[in-house]
């Protein structure tokens, strides 16, 4: 996954939970969960001070949108890929469950209220806030006592694992880049976290077929903008002119790579569509699929049953190699690899992600040529 932007970027915020959770913005899921009690943690360690407008506000986690959005400024609205929102202020991302505070990515006008920011080196954050729940990570756990109010660190991991879901547990992880730099310091309330995986497997079990897959068209290398309807289907072969009415005006132009949207992106070739993908590490107020459901954190097993068995899948790489058959599309199988009669026309390649729940994290339809070149 890219690190563009890398102390804001959505993957920072959203993907580390559900994928780490799995096996580590705000998001509103629609009252679909169960309520529970947020009380307001006061505990500095779990207190962000953020800078606006040249004064210092403090953020407390279990602090409610409205509050949050009075310090903050009026957020902008993103979409999550399990079908909740997130919002973004300023530079910061931030979540609620039951209209609580429940995760904070703070950014570079950001700091823990005991003086940690993304400014230090990871060794001087780690000296600020001492030793780690767990040995040998950068993730600390803590206990909320609201009637006390006091807040308890959690020692080792099996006493982590003891208290995951619960509204009273928070974790406060810090992340490390390539270069060692530290890029991202979140704070998530566990029983959110649990909350963000058991939508995303309703999700999956709900859209998961009963019967097997149709034979793929030329039609199934679109992908479908929001919730579909008129004017919403990119295809591969479209004019540029012709997908910009649908997918709206460039956010990066880029030689190598394609095109960047709201939500997706597309290589040209000769003004006309060769690639359509879409990443989980994407900001984006727009959500896209493919026209038979799959998409970012749908799983291996929905994948499957919408499309059939893959031409391989190996070290999280799963790959359709499509060859054209009159007006359908055949998939080639593996030993069809060695057949050089057999040429495939198209590629739907993914990632797949490294937890138990086997969750898409890149999706991406492209002709023969994209695939092998790039252009």
């Amino acid at each position: 996954m890219s690190l563009l932007n890398n102390k804001r970027i959505v993957y920072t915020v959203i993907s580390a939970i559900l994928l780490a959770a799995a096996a580590a913005g705000t998001i509103l899921l629609s009252g679909k969960l169960d309520s529970k009690e947020s009380a307001m943690v006061t505990d500095e360690k779990l207190t962000i001070v953020q800078n606006k407008d040249g004064h210092k506000v403090t953020i407390r986690m279990g602090m409610t949108k409205k509050q949050v959005d009075k310090r903050l400024g009026k957020p902008q609205t993103y979409r999550s890929p399990e079908g909740g929102q997130y919002y973004k202020y300023d530079d910061v991302m931030a979540a609620y469950l039951d209209d609580h505070l429940a995760l904070f990515s703070l950014g570079e006008q950001s700091s823990l209220a005991n003086g940690v920011t993304l400014a230090m080196s990871p060794n001087e954050a780690l000296e600020q806030l001492g030793p780690t729940s767990i040995p040998n990570t950068m993730t600390y756990g803590y206990q909320w006592d609201s009637k006390a109010e006091s807040l308890d660190q959690v020692a080792g991991e099996a006493a982590m694992k003891q208290l995951e879901g619960q509204a009273d547990f928070y974790e406060l992880r810090l992340s490390v880049n390539a270069l060692g730099d530290l890029y991202s310091i979140q704070i998530v309330r566990s029983d959110y976290t649990v909350a963000i995986m058991e939508q995303v497997a309703r999700n999956n079990a709900s859209a998961m077929p009963t019967e097997p897959p149709q034979p793929l068209t030329t039609a199934d290398l679109s992908m479908v903008k929001g919730d579909g309807g008129p004017q919403s289907t990119v295809s591969l072969g479209m004019s540029r002119k012709e997908a910009e009415s649908i997918v709206g005006e460039p956010i990066l132009e880029s030689s190598v790579g394609g095109v960047s949207y709201d939500g997706i992106k597309i290589g040209y070739r000769d003004d006309h569509v060769v690639a359509l993908t879409i990443k989980l590490d994407e900001e984006t107020t727009t959500i896209y699929k493919t026209v038979r459901g799959a998409g970012v954190l749908s799983n291996r097993q929905l994948v499957e049953g919408l499309y059939g068995e893959p031409t391989s899948y190996e070290k999280s790489y799963l790959n359709y190699l499509l060859v054209t058959e009159g007006d359908k599309l055949g998939i080639l199988t593996a030993e069809d690899m060695n057949d050089q009669t057999k040429k495939p026309a198209y590629y739907l390649s993914m990632i797949v992600g490294d937890s138990s729940e086997e969750l898409i994290e890149y999706l991406s339809f492209s002709d023969l040529q994209y695939a092998m070149t790039g252009k």
